[in-house]
């Protein structure tokens, strides 16, 4: 018998706060400038959020990746994802969008919360602290 979906687990979690919360969709502004956007697989409900001003942008990229050698290594994952096969996905999609960019990126357990970027290398993708 399987126990509770994470899912379920939210939900019980969540719902005494239901008159206070508002759900947002896939690429939904919260405020001027700030964009959230899904990032299925590692948690229900992960989440990327963008903050951007005119052409400049920066990614805070939550729990999506845990450090940065999961952007610079395909097959690192968080052995912690609800759905190892879409986390992966959802990694591969950001370091691609991310890898050569100028766009200064953060996740909750970076070390020390700092920003870095993903550069290009030749073969593999490099990480550096910005």
């Amino acid at each position: 018998m399987a126990g509770p979906t994470p899912e379920a687990g939210s939900v019980r979690k969540l719902s005494p706060l239901a008159d206070r919360l508002e759900l947002f969709a896939d690429d939904s502004p919260v405020a001027p400038g700030v964009t959230v956007r899904h990032a299925p697989g590692h948690t229900p409900g992960s989440a990327v959020v963008v903050v951007a001003d005119g052409e400049e942008r920066a990614l805070l990229l939550g729990d999506v990746v845990h450090c940065p050698v999961e952007l610079m290594e395909n097959e690192w994952e968080a052995v912690v994802d609800v759905d190892p096969a879409l986390g992966r996905r959802t990694r591969e999609a950001l370091a691609r969008e991310l890898e050569g960019t100028d766009i200064p990126v953060a996740a909750a357990h970076f070390p020390g919360l700092r920003f870095g970027r993903l550069l290009a290398g030749t073969g593999r993708r490099h990480w550096t602290f910005s």
